[in-house]
């Protein structure tokens, strides 16, 4: 029942939804419609949404069981009525619809046809002209079809040229990748005949050298690229280049014996030989080396050989020329200390800038053209020598070691073994012969100069040697400074007191002042070498026995005057010249000093006796009567308390003690500058050497003004206003030396 209620009610709201459309747009979708190719056969294609709504009143309605009628029929009765009418207007509305669409198609036929046939001819012409061009079209078409068959057999034939020609290139890369693998192998195992005629023909030299690297080239190629390679042309080849091989090694031996034959042409330099020639053709002796170790080995032999012989020859002439001219050796025995020199007054063991050469020892060596005889020493000689000898052998060891490169030790040793015997022999001889402990210094000092330029060059091989030498010497100097210090003691002691009145000074005192001199100096030197230092405690020791040995001798003499001129004479004459080594010889100062005062107090005692005892008198003076008087006395005031109970007696004490006061000052202004020049007088007989007559006098100056300054300020106390006359005429006590050394008009 309410489903038969609702059906109504739809199907208004259907027809309301189709009433709202315009007939006129209706119209003209129908009719775009039955103008497509596409159009629809059937009103329900033309929009499905409204063929649910056209379809109800186009098919037959389902046909329903009749029902009772109940309450409500007699209102769907009415209901249905309605509904009967509109669906009869909307049936009217669709009739003229499709009349008026029917009428619209017929007017659009007839005026296609009316168009059509008023343009028939053109329309014929269109047609024949389109007849045409279809015609024209279809000859085209058939020309381009053929056209494009001939460009389709061209492509496919162009294709098949390319094919071809990436076959042909293909083999082409293949047979020059071939050519190129075969003629890279040709060049690696092949010599060609121009490298074989310059092998075998060429002159060595710089250019062989260069022929021995493309040769040397082409054996290392074979042997690390085809080694064990199963190549039968590789055979051929090694038999080619081994026979090369025997025919360089043997041509680069020749020839290197023979240069080095040509080494002992006389006069040659050597060391420009080895850095012009032989270093340049060092790679040809490496081959040598690589390729047969026995022609190497003979080969170094003979350089060692030709160069042992060589220097050997060359340091022994050289030092056979430089000994030609040597002065005369002056020193063959231990006494040459106790000697006086003829032809040098200042005696031995001179110093004679002996430190400079040391200092110096990098200078050049002396060339022996055009020497004068007796104008070296043995120290320039080995100088000379050792600079050379350094030079040489540093050379040599940087030239085996670039050139030979191996067993550079045993080389460089056994070349220069003759020369470092020669100059062992030298050394010893010079150790045997010589006495000069000044020499033997300079020479360990030199020695030892040399030994570290070597160690800084790195070149150690003669360290030994030449260290061995240097020890020789240095010990044969302290054996030499031992045996003097007991010479001395021995001499000193044993000569007789007329020997004595002779050393004035003494030549041993003269010498080994000399030789302390030149010996500490020498000492000095080891600082600016930077050598290791060399100590000297012989030199110490003999220092200490020549004091003692004065001393002790002394001791033994009768008179005391000549004791002290003995002392004083020589121990000035060794101590003027070491005034820069004071500290050295401070053994020296205590005695000498010792033996001057006694030797002075005795002459100025003597000649000054006269105030000497009025001063020691009055220094008793206040002790014996304390109470008689109290003076303060200076140079020019005078200050008197006297005891008013004293007596006359010793009123007269007084006057009389004046009175020798002021004889005693007269006598002093007379006679003092005689009895001064009288001891210097003394003093100038006793010691015939400048330095001991200075400092004997100073300390006689010192005296006499020790003395006369306690006389002046004694007697400026005794006297009175009235004797003020004695004091003006004495000299001032601050200008008693002064006066002394003066003359008086």
């Amino acid at each position: 029942m309410l489903k038969q209620q609702q059906e109504p009610r739809m199907r208004d709201h259907h027809h309301t939804q189709l009433l709202d459309i315009a007939p006129d747009a209706f119209a003209e979708d129908l009719k775009w419609l039955l103008e497509g190719v596409d159009a629809p056969q059937a009103l329900e294609d033309l929009e499905p949404w409204r063929n649910t709504i056209v379809k109800r009143y186009f098919e037959p309605a389902e046909e329903q069981e009749p029902s009772q009628p109940g309450p409500a029929v007699i209102d769907v009765e009415n209901e249905a009525e309605d509904e009967s009418e509109v669906e009869f207007r909307v049936i009217t509305q669709l009739n003229s619809i499709i009349s008026r669409v029917d009428l619209a198609r017929q007017q659009w036929q007839d005026e296609v046809t009316e168009a059509f046939l008023a343009h028939e001819e053109e329309i014929s012409e269109f047609s024949t002209d389109m007849n045409y061009c279809d015609s024209t079209i279809k000859l085209i078409e058939e020309a381009l079809t053929k056209h494009y068959k001939s460009l389709e057999a061209a492509s496919t034939y162009i294709k098949n040229l390319h094919t071809e020609s990436s076959a042909l290139s293909a083999c082409l890369d293949n047979r020059q990748a071939f050519l190129k693998a075969v003629q890279g192998y040709l060049d690696d195992i092949a010599v060609s005949p121009s490298l074989i005629k310059a092998i075998c023909h060429e002159p060595i030299g710089e250019s062989y050298v260069r022929l021995l690297e493309q040769f040397q080239a082409k054996v290392h190629r074979m042997k690390t690229l085809y080694d064990g390679a199963p190549y039968p042309s590789l055979h051929p080849s090694k038999i080619q280049m081994k026979k090369l091989e025997l025919v360089i090694v043997g041509r680069i031996y020749d020839f290197m014996r023979l240069e080095i034959a040509k080494l002992a042409t006389p006069k040659a330099n050597l060391q420009m030989i080895q850095n012009t020639n032989f270093l340049r053709l060092r790679p040809l002796f490496a081959y040598v080396r690589d390729t047969n170790a026995n022609y190497a080995n003979e080969i170094k032999n003979q350089y060692a050989k030709t160069l042992r012989k060589i220097y050997c020859h060359l340091f022994s002439s050289y030092y056979a020329a430089l000994e030609r001219c040597r002065r005369k050796n002056r020193y063959r025995d231990i006494g040459v200390f106790m000697k006086r020199s003829t032809k040098t007054p200042t005696g031995y063991f001179l110093l004679d800038d002996r430190d400079q050469l040391v200092i110096n020892f990098k200078d050049d060596p002396i060339v022996p053209t055009g020497l004068e005889l007796e104008s070296l020493g043995f120290e320039e000689i080995f100088k000379s020598f050792l600079k050379l000898l350094v030079d040489t052998a540093f050379s040599e060891f940087v030239f085996i070691s670039q050139f030979f490169e191996q067993g550079v030790t045993s080389m460089f040793t056994y070349i220069f073994e003759e020369t470092m015997l020669h100059l062992r022999a030298r050394v010893e001889t010079l150790v045997k012969s010589s006495y000069d402990v000044v020499m033997l210094i300079t020479l360990t000092l030199l020695f030892a100069a040399n030994r570290q330029v070597m160690q800084n060059r790195g070149v150690t091989l003669l360290d030994e040697t030449l260290g061995k030498l240097q020890n020789d010497l240095y010990a044969r100097a302290m054996h030499h400074l031992k045996n003097m210090a007991k010479h001395v003691m021995s001499c000193t002691l044993q000569a007789s007191s007329s020997t004595l009145d002779m050393w004035l000074p003494g030549a041993h005192s003269v010498n080994l002042s000399n030789l302390v001199y030149s010996v500490l100096r020498l000492k000095g030197t080891q600082d600016k070498l930077g050598i290791t230092p060399i100590t000297f405690d012989s030199l110490d020791h003999l220092i200490h026995v020549t004091v003692s040995a004065l001393t002790l001798r002394g001791r033994k003499l009768s008179n005391t005057t000549k004791l002290n001129v003995f002392v004083i004479a020589n121990c000035v004459a060794f101590l003027h010249p070491l005034q820069e080594f004071k500290e050295s010889v401070v053994e020296f100062e205590q005695p000498l000093n010792k033996h001057i005062e006694s030797y002075v107090s005795g002459y100025v005692g003597v000649q000054f006796e006269n105030i000497i005892n009025l001063v020691k008198s009055i220094k008793h003076a206040p002790e014996s009567n304390p109470q008689n008087s109290e003076r303060t006395t200076s140079a020019g005031e005078e200050t008197e308390t006297q005891d008013p109970d004293a007596s006359d007696d010793a009123t007269k004490i007084d006057h009389e003690t004046v009175d020798k006061w002021r004889t005693a000052a007269d006598e002093f202004v007379q006679s003092g500058r005689e009895k001064f020049k009288a001891i210097t007088a003394k003093v100038e007989l006793h010691f015939a050497q400048e330095a001991a007559v200075e400092r004997v006098n100073d300390a006689v100056l010192k005296a006499i003004d020790d003395i006369y300054a306690e006389f002046y300020t004694n007697l400026a106390s005794f006297i009175d206003a009235g004797n003020r006359y004695l004091l003006e005429n004495l000299p001032k006590s601050t200008k008693i030396a002064e006066w002394l050394t003066t003359n008086h008009d």
